[in-house]
């Protein structure tokens, strides 16, 4: 498996307003590839939230309901998954949504 270490840019609006198509200025999240998996870093308390993984197809790989903590982080074992496309969704009971996606060879 050959997977490029790095920053996950996430965009969407996790602010309580509506769903913008635009990277955030200041995400309440970071997402860091490692060769075999995720790490979503929560910057301040978010409460509750959906975090998923969709393939290419749009099937759901993993899904997880967190209560999130400033300074917080979920690891996501991405080790066994197939060579592809993937976004990561991240929701909010307010309708918040931010998304990024990845790639693994």
């Amino acid at each position: 498996m050959n997977v490029q270490s790095g920053n996950i840019p996430v965009q969407g609006d996790m602010g309580g307003g509506g769903y913008t198509k635009k990277p955030s200025q200041n995400p309440p999240v970071e997402v860091y590839q490692y060769p075999a998996s995720i790490e979503v870093s929560f910057l301040i308390d978010l409460g509750e939230l959906g975090i998923e993984a969709l393939d290419e197809s749009g099937a759901p790989v993993f899904q997880a309901a967190v209560k999130t903590a400033a300074g917080s982080s979920l690891p996501i074992d991405t080790g066994s998954w197939a060579p592809g496309k993937y976004c990561l969704v991240i929701t909010d009971k307010f309708g918040g949504y931010l998304e990024g996606y990845f790639v693994i060879n």
